[in-house]
């Protein structure tokens, strides 16, 4: 997630043409130092709640965390017929089951090649935010 915030920052910066440096953006990165870069004009934002969402031939579905009823059927089914998978080949106690996967801090990811195949169960379960590595010990 944060690499995607620095990718955007980059962006930003080449489309503006802003007097900023890749070096600068690298240290600001390194140092965890705000860097700061003037605008002209502001940019357009748009935040959108999508708890399934398909990404390089993979479907993830993240937890509802503000309980807004947005892992259920009906958005499962659009997700994968918008994906070119045909979703009535699927019962819904499947689609079910794949929803309950992403549940409290985990989300449930499954390439798309696997859903066609019919192995709904067949992705990985995992923390949406990476757990910070542990620390080293001093030798």
């Amino acid at each position: 997630m944060r690499d995607d915030l620095y990718d955007l920052a980059k962006k930003i910066v080449a489309a503006r043409r802003l007097a900023v440096t890749p070096a600068e953006i690298a240290r600001a990165k390194r140092t965890k130092k705000t860097l700061v870069a003037e605008l002209d004009a502001p940019v357009p934002v748009e935040i959108t709640y999508d708890t399934m969402v398909v990404e390089g031939g993979r479907l993830y579905i993240y937890p509802d965390v503000y309980e807004r009823r947005k892992n259920n059927l009906e958005i499962l089914r659009a997700e994968l017929k918008a994906n070119g998978i045909n979703e009535k080949e699927f019962g819904d106690d499947e689609l079910e089951k794949m929803i309950r996967r992403a549940r409290g801090k985990n989300k449930y990811v499954i390439d798309l090649e696997q859903i066609r195949s019919g192995n709904l169960l067949a992705g990985k379960t995992s923390p949406v935010v990476a757990r910070p590595a542990a620390p080293r010990r001093a030798r």
